[in-house]
This record gives structure tokens, sequence and C-alpha cells, in this order.
């Protein structure tokens, strides 16, 4: 009997759109982090067939609908992070030779990063979040407001966390002192300022923000846990990320996302072999037409291509 897995995981992508992210409790969402719990796993784009192809991957009608417990059983076997290429092979490495499909692309369409705590995939409607569009208008925001103290307060509603009441007062504290005086350094005497405002604040909140204002280490995490495309164009018109920041992005947010920031700004040498390992050959293009690439991508990028021309003479 052959097995439903990835047929089971692109019914859960058709409802939420891509990427999107497996938690170890099994639930489904669109943003890494949810509930200060990591993703366990990402699922980047559609896989063109719905059977993994695994030997530790075999099914019965009793626990067909258990993926989850297939994954961790994979990643005990062959060992964290594995990957699941689109003709649905597993592997150790986003692009392998042996598992390499010449007719899909050479880059993952899943990572699996950690063993689940359950078995079956759970989608919870209130973990959709955001979609993104990549066409969209800056300032179209997802918006939900409240009604504090007989006051209207507006906030992003595209997060994976729910403000607490302290949350969105302080978020209209905040707006109040940026609209005040712009450049004031009263948003950096207070760390949690930044949690509230790239969390919850709409874009157009973002983009007042970031003009006059750094972010710390916990900037970008907060953004991409986020996962929001207006947040994202409003901090990359004013800042690049750290190198593990790039890490994360590359990681965790859509190609969309990335070819974003390379719009105006390069990668970090350590981020560029994870593209070359990871992303499509279009992005790998678009890149290079902007920026150099460094010695060590050159390299696992001249692998990658010498592995696919040697099976096109197969």
């Amino acid at each position: 009997m052959k097995n439903t897995i990835l047929k089971q995981i692109n019914v859960v992508g058709a409802v939420l759109g891509y990427p999107f992210y497996i938690y170890p409790d099994g639930t489904c969402g669109k943003n890494f982090i949810f509930q200060n719990e990591q993703a366990a796993a990402v699922v980047k784009c559609k896989f063109p067939m719905g059977e993994l192809k695994s030997k530790f991957a075999t099914s019965s009608p009793e626990d067909e609908k258990n993926v989850l417990k297939y994954l961790s059983h994979i990643g005990k076997n062959i060992g964290f992070p594995f990957y699941i290429l689109p003709d649905g092979t597993c592997s150790k490495s986003s692009f392998d030779k042996d598992n390499f499909d010449i007719k899909t692309a050479s880059s993952s369409a899943m990572i699996v990063q950690h063993p689940f705590n359950v078995a079956q995939i759970l989608v919870n409607p209130n973990l959709c979040g955001s979609l993104f569009n990549s066409s969209s208008d800056d300032d179209d925001d997802c918006v939900a407001t409240v009604s504090v103290d007989g006051n209207l307060i507006s906030y992003a509603a595209s997060t994976p966390f729910k403000p607490t009441m302290y949350d969105l007062l302080h978020l209209e504290k905040i707006r109040k002192e940026l609209l005040r005086s712009p450049s004031s350094s009263y948003i950096l005497r207070n760390s949690d300022d930044e949690r509230v405002m790239i969390c919850f604040g709409l874009v157009r909140d973002l983009k007042n923000y970031f003009s006059h204002h750094l972010t710390s280490e916990k900037g970008p995490i907060y953004l991409i846990m986020r996962n929001d495309w207006g947040a994202f164009k409003a901090y990359f018109k004013s800042f690049s990320f750290f190198q593990e920041h790039e890490r994360l992005l590359i990681n965790y947010c859509s190609e969309y996302v990335v070819m974003l920031y390379m719009e105006r700004h390069g990668l970090y040498a350590r981020a560029q072999r994870l593209m070359v390992q990871q992303c499509s050959d279009n992005l790998i293009k678009a890149f290079q037409k902007k920026y150099f690439l460094d010695y060590g991508a050159k390299i696992l990028l001249q692998k990658r291509e010498e592995n696919f021309f040697s099976l096109l003479h197969l």
C-alpha cells in the first residue's frame, strides 16, 4: 500500500499557502514560532506527488493519517535535520546526487528540523495568519480593532501571538510618542517597546518606527515570527540583517521574501552557502546579477552544477 504522507501535506498547503510551518504539537501555521515554540518542519512548496519515498515510511489503513509519526521515525534513523526533495525522497542534504530529480528542482520542498510530539497534523484556523502576496500594498494590513476605555486601538492581526491588554495600551502609547517626537530616544529606553511595535504595529507604524530607530538583535526575530510582507518591506527599506538572521530568513521564509531582501541587501558568506544548498536556481541567478558569490558558495554551486550535468548524461 502506498503511503499518502505528502498528499496530506499538500492538502494543508492548499489551505494555508506556502511556506507553512508544522509545530511539535502537530498544529500548522504561517509563522515559524508560535507561543514560544519553534517550528519542527518547514514546507516550502507543493509536492508534485503524494508518496513519501523512504524505507522507513510504511503505511497501513489503521495508521494512514499518522503523518508526523513517520517523519519523526525517519529523522531518528537518518538524523535531524533532513530534507524531503520534490520527488518525495529523503536526504541529509538539500541537494543530493542520488536523490536529484531533473524534472522538478534541486532544492528541497520540506525541511524537518526536529521530531514531533504527536502522530497527526492538526490544522488550527487561528494559526493561519496572513498569506504572502508580493503585489500587496505596503499599508495593506490585516487589521484588528478593539475598544479600550472607549478608545479604538488597531493592531496587526497577522501575528502568531495574541496581544494582551498591556500590549495594546503600550502600542498606543508608542504611537503617541512617535507622533509627538518621531526621532525621540524614548523607544530605545524600553526593550519591550520593540517587541510590541514589531509584533503588533500596523505597517504604517513600522515605517515610521524603522525610519528613526535601530533594532536590537531580537528585532529581526520578531519580524520573522510575524511573517508579514508589508512588515518585511518596511524593515528592508531601512535595515539589513545580521548573518544569523539571514540564515533564519532563508530557512523559514518564502523565496519571495528572500528576493525582496536581495533587492536592497546582499548576503553574508554563510547565508550565501545556505542559499546555494537550499534555494531555487532562479533565486541564485537573481543574486548573482547583483552581487558576487563568496568563494565557498562558488565551490558549492560548482558541485551543484556538476551533479546536474552528470545526471543529464546518465
